[in-house]
């Protein structure tokens, strides 16, 4: 070992030891269970788990020794950046996209005590009939929407002429279902 300096850690050789240590009994690794403790905290309050985490978490910013640092302004314009960010986020989580209230398309939808009172004001004009007594037929007419007054700027279009003339004539050898 020539090549090897004094006092270099490969100066030393190492032996393994030939066997291997038994494991503690039962009785000891409970008492070495009782005896634990997890950095000065112990993780049971009178033989009941903890409810709360061991360690807290950290926040950097409540840290003493951290404080200049998040004194600068630079930091603090980005804390506040951040923040504002965070606000934003939980009031856009608030309003689904997926309703048409929070894309401005239609009204917001009303809370629960507006809508019971529409409830109670709803009148139901609807005809109430047997179909024996209509003679099978129905009381409501079928919609035909080119007879309708108020579509009737749609339906003079050209191009929506053209595509009723194809798919609302009645096909040649078809009968209606009617």
């Amino acid at each position: 070992m020539s090549w090897v300096m004094f006092g270099s850690p490969l100066w030393k050789t190492d032996k393994v030891p030939d066997g291997i240590k038994p494991s503690p009994g039962a009785s000891e690794c409970k008492e070495l269970e009782d005896k634990f403790v997890n950095d000065g905290i112990k993780t049971e309050v009178q033989n009941f788990p903890r409810k709360n985490p061991i360690i807290p978490p950290y926040n950097a910013v409540k840290d003493v020794y951290a404080q200049a640092y998040f004194q600068s302004p630079v930091v603090k314009g980005i804390l506040e950046r951040n923040e504002a960010l965070k606000n934003f986020k939980e009031e856009k989580s608030r309003l689904s996209l997926n309703k048409l209230s929070a894309r401005k398309r239609c009204p917001i939808t009303p809370n629960d005590n507006e809508l019971k009172l529409r409830e109670q004001k709803f009148i139901n004009d609807g005809i109430i009939t047997e179909r024996s007594r209509t003679k099978y037929k129905d009381i409501i007419p079928d919609y035909d929407a080119t007879k309708d007054h108020h579509s009737n700027h749609y339906t003079k279009r050209a191009d929506v002429k053209r595509l009723l003339a194809v798919t609302c004539t009645p096909r040649a050898g078809s009968q209606s279902h009617r």
